[in-house]
């Protein structure tokens, strides 16, 4: 009888470790699409000036970018992976700060087919800097793999 309560405690310790293992899995993605990111950086004597080319390999989809984490946010922040760095970034947008897909849209900030964006000024000389891109749904749900590049702003 103890051999089968041990066992039986055995069974749901393992269980209970294979089900907490399931939860930081990032699900399986609802659509196939890559992106292509190219950063240059523009001299400029006043601010940093970097301009980003997204180019997804699908252009009927719509895709969130966001360029503004501090490499080093990512390794502190405790994100378990990019897939959750974008899915808690979007869920701030939704809750926090109120914004909607139209919103985002009108903003830039969801595009659609090939895009390039310039931004001047709110990067730091000589830092890193991460870029990212994912496919979203209408209610800002990650729907593809994150695409990240790194890069360093002029010094």
């Amino acid at each position: 009888m103890k051999k089968l309560f041990a066992f039986v405690a055995a069974s749901l310790v393992a269980l209970t470790f294979g089900s907490c293992n399931n939860k930081d899995q990032e699900p399986e993605p609802q659509i196939d699409v890559t992106f292509d990111i190219q950063v240059r950086n523009i001299p400029n004597d006043v601010c940093c000036e970097v301009e980003f080319t997204i180019t997804p390999s699908r252009d009927d989809i719509a895709w969130y970018w966001n360029a503004d984490r501090p490499a080093e946010l990512y390794k502190t922040n405790g994100y378990k992976s990019y897939y959750d760095m974008a899915t808690r970034d979007l869920n701030y947008q939704k809750t926090i700060a109120g914004h909607d897909y139209e919103y985002l849209e009108q903003w830039d900030y969801i595009c659609h087919g090939k895009r390039t964006h310039n931004i001047s000024g709110g990067y730091y000389p000589g830092s890193d800097y991460l870029i990212y891109v994912c496919a979203v749904d209408h209610d800002l749900n990650v729907i593809s793999r994150v695409a990240v590049q790194q890069f360093t702003t002029l010094p």
